[in-house]
């Protein structure tokens, strides 16, 4: 570690304590906004293990078995992902415990890995999303073994587009924040966790532009900027308008935040009354087939 840690802070966003590390702000896992001592320790472990890491030898692989390992893995992750994502990382390794849980990790062979992942009645989209999840752990592992092939994904097709009148009885059947991140949603095309997490202070609005914090490919140093249409500037106005120009632009139940569980059960009784099939991820799809069918260059799309 080449840079001296910050001293631990609270953060009521994440309800946590973090600390800058070499320029980036860590979470020390403690979520007690009290135990201030608790967080000094977890970032003096935090950084006696960057320490033993960085003596340790280039290449060396964890020591353990897939089943003592899989847990280290989860909780390593826990404070820097959802719920939901970690709860989909136990769930694609749980294949891999299941027939090589006593396996010491140094010990896998992939060739063996993929010809059992061939024989199960998996689609293409499964299968590489279960590859991709064991990528994922045996890097952290640090096994030299190799990666396991990725299966393009199959296309979601003509129901993952939503039709134009279905958006519009979707905007009749509902009404305040959700319908204004409806719109949002559909003239945008970005993710619904961005969308949900937008806050005021994030919006540059004399450039109609958004940088985002937090995004998918932040790890990999690339800066993610969304680019705000008229129709989709006027949405984020009116909602700053609403809330004083303060905090989240879109908000749920007792002013917080839209949660993953809110909006699966709103998209599940919105689909019941429109008739049709209805996710906030079929937003994005859909964006992105009119884009295409507009002449959008796929790779801008």
């Amino acid at each position: 570690m080449a840079g001296t840690p910050s001293v631990p802070w609270y953060r009521a966003a994440k309800r946590r304590w973090y600390a800058t590390v070499d320029g980036k702000q860590v979470s020390l896992g403690i979520s007690d906004p009290k135990d201030q001592a608790g967080a000094w320790e977890a970032l003096q472990q935090l950084v006696s293990g960057a320490v033993r890491d960085a003596l340790a030898p280039a290449g060396k692989t964890k020591q353990g078995t897939v089943n003592e390992l899989v847990p280290q893995f989860l909780e390593f992750k826990r404070p820097d992902i959802q719920p939901d994502t970690l709860a989909s990382y136990a769930r694609y390794l749980k294949w891999l415990r299941k027939h090589w849980g006593d396996v010491q990790i140094a010990a896998l062979d992939l060739a063996k890995i993929r010809a059992r992942s061939a024989e199960e009645k998996w689609s293409d989209t499964h299968r590489s999303n279960v590859h991709w999840n064991l990528n994922h752990f045996l890097k952290w592992c640090g096994f030299t073994g190799g990666q396991l092939p990725l299966p393009p994904k199959e296309s979601r097709g003509s129901d993952s587009v939503i039709p134009d009148e279905v958006y519009r009885r979707c905007l009749a059947e509902t009404k305040g924040d959700f319908r204004a991140l409806l719109q949002f949603l559909w003239l945008t095309g970005c993710r619904p966790g961005e969308a949900t997490g937008l806050t005021c202070d994030m919006v540059n609005w004399d450039a109609k532009t958004i940088t985002l914090r937090k995004h998918k490919t932040k790890k990999k140093g690339k800066t993610r900027t969304l680019h705000l249409s008229d129709a989709a500037f006027v949405v984020l106005t009116d909602q700053a308008l609403k809330y004083g120009a303060v905090g989240f632009l879109f908000r749920g139940m007792c002013g917080r935040r839209f949660s993953l569980q809110a909006m699966t059960m709103r998209f599940e009784r919105l689909s019941e009354v429109v008739g049709h099939h209805v996710t906030s991820y079929q937003f994005r799809h859909t964006y992105c087939c009119r884009a295409l069918a507009a002449g959008v260059p796929d790779t801008h799309v």
